[in-house]
């Protein structure tokens, strides 16, 4: 129906003042917007669509696109309703890919060779890490570590196999809390050889 055609670049523009906006209709017999693309202006009135690209379906937008970031507005997408995945770049200029949602929660694949390495990166209220797992293998939990527990933990590291009932570690010993719900221990094991230990140390 339209056939664009040169020997060197060809293209369409669509021009529009830059307090408007520049957009293609996709219509049929269920009615003549059903898709929709359009480019809001730099200085368009609804300011905070402003220099965005933005995919319609059914007039309902599901996807924006702008220059630092794409989001993907629907649940059953590659990205959940409520968060969004950005091309981003930390203070030290490192390249990462960002997975972010609107309660603050952000994961970071960071994929550049840099003073932090290669790593995947959990933050709290943006700037909070709470785990990072590096190329190297090295797990580092921030605050607290719960292994086999469902959530809550007493102390820093919280080794859980079962419930022990109603107790809490003293918060004078809470630094490492072992707890199931029958027998529990921890065990030192090395060859005939060699000897296990267990030292107390302080600053003196």
């Amino acid at each position: 129906d339209l056939i664009v055609e040169n020997s060197l670049d060809s293209g369409i523009s669509i021009l529009a003042p830059t307090d408007y906006k520049s957009s293609i209709f996709f219509g049929s017999t269920d009615g003549n917007t059903v898709g929709r693309i359009a480019y809001y202006h730099s200085l368009h009135t609804q300011t905070t669509d402003r220099n965005k690209l933005i995919f319609f379906t059914e007039d309902e937008r599901r996807m924006e696109i702008t220059s630092s970031a794409i989001s993907l507005l629907e649940a059953n997408l590659f990205v959940p309703s409520g968060f969004n995945l950005q091309h981003a770049s930390d203070a030290a200029s490192t390249s990462e890919m960002m997975f972010k949602s609107n309660a603050n929660m952000e994961f970071y694949i960071d994929y550049d060779d840099n003073t932090i390495d290669r790593s995947f990166r959990w933050f709290a209220n943006t700037s909070d890490e709470r785990m990072r797992l590096t190329e190297a293998g090295e797990l580092a939990v921030f605050n607290k570590a719960i292994i086999g527990g469902t959530g809550g933990g007493d102390g820093t590291l919280h080794i859980y196999t079962g419930s022990a009932g109603t107790v809490t570690a003293s918060t004078s010993a809470n630094d490492l809390v072992v707890e199931n719900l029958t027998d529990c221990g921890i065990s030192i094991l090395c060859p005939d050889d060699k000897f296990g230990s267990i030292l107390f140390g302080d600053a003196s």
